[in-house]
């Protein structure tokens, strides 16, 4: 049997063995058995944990894995980070913005005129922040002065 997903350890009193919930990992002074994804989960969110960041900083717990994205992915649990940490936050490679055409319609009704004005304006998660990344990338984009004049005013 694979001693990483072993689900006793002989060497560990049962007392604490019964306490654990998920899969031993084994390091150097014997093996190491992380919360559960639901219990790390509560204790994100009770620590006020909003970030990737904050999660790498924070003091956590031994019993708390320091890349749940690997320990929780074997169990099938791990979604995204957004899910982990309850803030529904989408990362930026995963998100769905509109169409182009529908991007510069937006700017236009919200009156934007200069790339200033479109950084500064606070946005829908599906109107992108950098447009010129997103939309060169679907071979769209011709500048910002195109892209803030590109549509036509309703009649």
């Amino acid at each position: 049997m694979n001693r990483r997903f072993s689900v006793f350890d002989l060497n560990m009193p049962f007392h604490i063995q019964s306490k654990l919930t998920t899969r031993p990992l084994k390091v150097s002074s014997g093996v190491r058995r992380f919360v559960s994804y639901e219990e790390a989960k509560v204790w994100a969110k009770k620590s006020g944990i909003q970030s990737w960041k904050q999660w790498c900083e924070a003091k956590r717990p031994l019993n708390m894995p320091s890349c749940p994205w690997r320990t929780y992915a074997l169990s099938g649990d791990w979604i995204d980070w957004g899910t982990f940490l309850g803030t529904g936050i989408v990362a930026r490679q995963k998100r769905k913005f509109l169409s182009y055409l529908g991007a510069a319609e937006w700017g236009k009704l919200h009156g934007i005129k200069t790339k200033l004005e479109w950084s500064s304006a606070k946005k829908p998660a599906n109107i992108p922040y950098k447009p010129d990344e997103i939309y060169t990338r679907s071979g769209d984009w011709n500048g910002w002065h195109v892209f803030l004049h590109s549509v036509k005013s309703p009649a």
